[in-house]
């Protein structure tokens, strides 16, 4: 190894920084990775020289001292080697930079306007015919509401579909079903659940499945309400905690059926409801599907899945939607000393005021959420712990920054030298 000395101690990469390596060690052939891996973030790289014979100009003592970096000088001092590269890259908490508040509302699409909202005590928009999703979406945002929004210091936007649902009807198996089964099925004026027959349920991604011994717990497999009746009973055990497979507090669905009514013609309603009633959950993918026994004739199950807007045979419509429209509002500066609109908890009245969200409404909604990013509790929870009743996704509870620990990165560096 060779170096040729500077007359003061120096850093990577200043003009005094000279030396070379001759090895026969075979290093200097992964000079190009080195070089490579330097730049990407979050390298971790420790290339060292265990044995090393110099010539100098000075005594060997010289040569290898790390004048930049303490880490490499005490592996040195340690192991008597000779770091090429001892990068790490920082491990210390880079803090959190200030959040903005946001706060979202969700209004019932109906024939009753939305008399008013006032956000910072600006007059965003009066008598808002909200009549159906597309005219309630186009009437929020106008030109002139965006431009009282911006004058308020907020950010809106509109999101159709809230308060997401989902149902299935389970009737007597015909071409109008979505299975539509063809082939010659024992009733097609009645239900049947066979004796080898099962049933599963798929919501966004979970599933419960039953079997006629679900069902025909009183001599009802012919009863479409005792068929629906079991899948909820089903998705309760499997989704609910306790003894069961999974618990409540990860579930972010409900699944319901009405009483059992012997009922054998149907359609009777399964009905699937998202816990959150914000936008984590509009366009869910529902799913139903029937296995037949034994023989093809055992059985005569049929669906239609849809949601509030739209429940046809087209599979088109087989996703979660609501009737409600959403509204949200997210404040220009961050931090929660310099919020426009208060943050969730601050509840709203029809009266306008400064810092505040007014609504003067039927049935407005809002939504909540405990989480705060800038919290250390907070932020372990969310990571264990899906919140099925918080709108996270909508709601953002404003907070000040946190500044970063001091850095505990190594860049010492001399594969220039190689």
């Amino acid at each position: 190894m060779y170096r040729k000395l500077a007359t003061t101690k120096i850093a990577a990469g200043e003009a005094n920084d000279l030396g070379s390596v001759s090895s026969d060690s075979g290093l200097k052939t992964i000079k190009d990775y080195l070089t490579h891996i330097d730049g990407a973030t979050g390298a971790d790289i420790k290339i060292a020289f265990d044995t090393v014979d110099f010539t100098t100009e000075a005594d060997a003592t010289s040569e290898v001292t790390y004048e930049t970096n303490a880490a490499a000088s005490a592996e040195f001092t340690a192991h008597k080697e000779l770091w090429v590269a001892y990068i790490t890259p920082n491990s210390a908490d880079t803090g959190d930079a200030a959040t903005k508040a946001k706060r979202s509302f969700i209004f019932p699409v109906n024939t009753v306007n939305i008399a008013s909202i006032n956000v910072n005590d600006v007059a965003i928009a009066s008598d808002i015919d909200i009549s159906t999703q597309g005219v309630a979406v186009t009437n929020l945002l106008s030109t002139a509401a965006l431009a009282n929004a911006d004058a308020a210091g907020v950010t809106m936007t509109v999101t159709k579909y809230a308060a997401p649902v989902a149902y299935i009807d389970i009737r007597p198996n015909t071409s109008a079903a979505e299975n539509s089964y063809t082939g010659a099925a024992k009733s097609a004026t009645a239900v049947s659940f066979g004796v080898s027959d099962s049933m599963t349920l798929t919501v966004d991604g979970l599933s419960a499945t039953i079997t006629y011994t679900h069902v025909d717990t009183a001599g009802n497999a012919t009863d479409a309400s005792a068929i629906a009746k079991a899948m909820a009973d089903r998705w309760n055990v499997v989704h609910s905690g306790g003894t069961s497979l999974a618990s409540a507090s990860e579930v972010r669905w409900t699944v319901s059926a009405p009483a059992i009514s012997d009922d054998t013609a149907g359609p009777i309603t399964l009905t699937i409801t998202a816990k959150d009633r914000g936008s984590r959950d509009i366009g869910a993918a529902i799913a139903i599907t029937h296995s037949q026994g034994k023989t093809t004739t055992d059985s005569s199950i049929g669906f239609i899945i849809g949601n509030v807007n739209n429940q046809t045979k087209s599979t088109a419509d087989n996703v979660a939607q609501g009737s409600y429209v959403m509204v949200t509002f997210e404040a220009d500066t961050a931090g929660d000393l310099l919020g426009e609109i208060g943050q969730v908890g601050d509840g709203f009245t029809s009266a306008a005021a400064a810092g505040v969200i007014s609504i003067d409404a039927t049935d407005a909604f809002e939504l909540s959420s405990t989480y705060a990013a800038n919290s250390t509790t907070s932020n372990a929870e969310v990571a264990t712990n899906v919140y099925p009743l918080e709108s996270r996704l909508d709601v953002v509870i404003p907070e000040e920054a946190n500044a970063a620990a001091t850095s505990n990165a190594n860049t010492f560096n001399r594969v220039s030298w190689l």
